[in-house]
């Protein structure tokens, strides 16, 4: 895959290209310059031309789908899912996992051990965000279902 659509809840912001060195660059659609026009960063004003590969990749966070915020960072045949109220009960799973990071926290880890989980926090330290309710823990399954709690091992 060399193009990634970058959307702004339903609107297609730019897309980012693959670059070398697993860096991307970004280019704002024309449909955003032409309409809402708003930057989706101080350091990438709205502006027709490419950004370079240096600003754009320090910029645009790696782990991809949804990143914190309001930006959504797809693949080129896909739009968001703003659906709210989209969950996956994972309360089961998420015991057996804990337990596993719990008794070998070198050879575990908890977002790597969770099944179709997406994260949209970045940082070194491992974490899942999740939705909490009636004491059972659920994964959102569209980038319209908030969380309410990040659990860090």
């Amino acid at each position: 895959m060399n193009k990634l659509s970058v959307y702004w809840g339903e609107e297609l912001v730019g897309t980012l290209t693959r670059h070398t060195r697993g860096r991307v660059k970004f280019q704002y659609s024309d449909s955003w310059l032409s309409g809402i026009c708003r930057p989706i960063s101080l350091s990438l004003p709205c502006q027709a031309k490419s950004y370079p590969p240096g600003v754009s990749t320090a910029f645009l966070d790696h782990f991809g789908e949804d990143c914190a915020g309001a930006l959504s960072i797809l693949s080129e045949d896909k739009v968001p899912d703003l659906r709210r109220g989209q969950y996956k009960d994972v309360t089961g799973q998420l015991v057996k996992v804990l337990n596993k990071v719990k008794s070998s926290p070198a050879n575990h880890q908890l977002f790597s051990a969770m099944d179709n989980v997406r994260l949209s926090i970045a940082g070194a330290q491992d974490k899942l965000p999740v939705y909490f309710d009636s004491g059972k823990f659920y994964l959102p399954l569209s980038s319209g279902s908030a969380t309410t709690h990040i659990i860090k091992t």
